[in-house]
């Protein structure tokens, strides 16, 4: 069974010129696990793998990511501890 959970909305509403794009990805990120949705692995391009608080972040929280990096000319990938 599969469970819709809209996020985004809220986050962009409480934050929309407070935060950094990263800043907004994490908080959407927080919501997700609060709703307990299943998300095995996060991916995103090079604008927010630039970000080492987001990836330290996104590992926090016991996710895996797949990042684009331009400083590592490629993807990082990162398994969650």
């Amino acid at each position: 069974m599969q469970r819709i959970v809209s996020v985004g909305r809220s986050v962009a509403f409480r934050q929309t010129f407070l935060s950094t794009e990263p800043e907004l990805a994490l908080d959407m990120m927080r919501e997700l696990v609060h709703a307990r949705c299943s998300l095995p692995v996060v991916t995103f391009d090079e604008h927010l793998g630039e970000s080492p608080s987001l990836l330290d972040e996104i590992d926090a929280l016991g996710k895996w990511y797949l990042a684009e990096c331009l400083q590592y000319a490629g993807l990082v990938a990162h398994a969650a501890h």
